[in-house]
């Protein structure tokens, strides 16, 4: 899945935040957005990924730890 997403330049920046629990993070730009989605939606159809959710970036969010 992560080869996938970075195959397609500029779409997102991944980092790993559970490698056991195979738990990914990724950054994706503004106009990026409704194409990651995409992507992901066909992911979460195939079984490729089990869960996908939209958070606040945490970079933005005061008191937030990296």
């Amino acid at each position: 899945m992560v080869a996938v997403i970075r195959s397609c330049e500029h779409v997102a920046f991944d980092r790993t935040i559970d490698k056991a629990g195979s738990v990914f993070e990724f950054f994706v730009p503004p106009l990026m957005q409704k194409y990651f989605e995409e992507v992901m939606a066909c992911f979460l159809k195939d079984g490729v990924i089990t869960y996908c959710t939209q958070m606040d970036n945490r970079l933005l969010v005061q008191g937030s730890e990296l």
